[in-house]
């Protein structure tokens, strides 16, 4: 992963013949455009959506789930893929395997909250199961979940329960709808600043997708910008410059693959 780095995630648009959405994760440095890819593989059963769920994400940013929420392929097999952000390669982890439960269906999937080696994985049986991926052991936890399948299949990809954000493994009731799910940006070292605040910055000829502050106070903007070959750019206010401060144009982009639509979903600072 490259130092100084920034975990971006874009979504755009598939060219014919296939129009669906594609997503990519970006580990992207503004300062020197140096960039590693990892492009995410949507299952071709339907199950094709994408979150943005924080626990999707290892605790030190160097792997990524493809959701939280497995696809019908990856619960008939037992298996999941995990993406590397430092490389840009994709594995597959066997739960059966790991589990010993030849049957296993894991239903969902999350990293840790603090150990970025242990995934828990909630399942049809309503099992949970904590999996060192460094060890490559799992250990069945005391925790059951009640009432683990969807109350409607065909029109419902959510579960009644999800496990809990601060990513202990615990099992919670949902609160949130699909939608809400959906388009809720969680950022990890930042906050997004409210539109109140972003409209009291000072203007840029371009619209930002994403603006956020670090914990020390810097504001982060980020937008893809190209007609013929599309690019993610960076623009920045210092943080001894405060909000009223001018914003930087970092001239290191990054290209991006897909000719139209970026949507830019998920920016997190990432361990340099």
């Amino acid at each position: 992963m490259p130092d100084n780095s920034w975990v971006v995630m874009v979504e755009y648009e598939g060219g014919p013949p296939e129009e669906e959405d594609r997503y990519v994760y970006l580990s992207y440095a503004p300062e020197t455009g140096e960039t590693v890819t990892a492009p995410l593989q949507m299952p071709a059963d339907g199950d094709d959506r994408w979150r943005d769920d924080p626990l999707a994400l290892s605790a030190d940013y160097q792997h990524s789930l493809r959701d939280v929420i497995t696809s019908s392929r990856e619960q008939s097999s037992g298996s999941i893929p995990v993406y590397s952000l430092a490389d840009g390669t994709q594995r597959s982890v066997d739960l059966r395997e790991l589990t010993g439960d030849i049957r296993l269906e894991p239903l969902q999937v999350v990293f840790d909250g603090t150990d970025p080696n242990t995934l828990h994985v909630g399942a049809a049986d309503g099992s949970v199961w904590s999996v060192d991926l460094a060890a490559q052991t799992a250990t069945k936890s005391d925790v059951t979940i009640t009432n683990p399948t969807r109350p409607d299949p065909e029109s419902d990809r959510l579960f009644p329960w999800q496990f809990a954000a601060d990513g202990s493994g615990a099992i919670v009731e949902r609160t949130t709808t699909d939608d809400e799910f959906e388009d809720t940006t969680h950022l990890a070292g930042t906050e997004a600043l409210p539109h109140e605040e972003r409209e009291q910055l000072p203007d840029l000829p371009v619209h930002l997708d994403r603006v956020v502050r670090t914990d020390d106070g810097m504001i982060m903007g980020f937008v893809v910008e190209g007609d013929d070959t599309r690019v993610l750019r960076a623009y920045r206010i210092p943080a001894d410059a405060g909000p009223s401060g001018d914003w930087e144009r970092l001239e290191a982009s990054s290209p991006l693959p897909g000719a139209a639509d970026h949507r830019v979903r998920v920016v997190r600072p990432a361990s340099s």
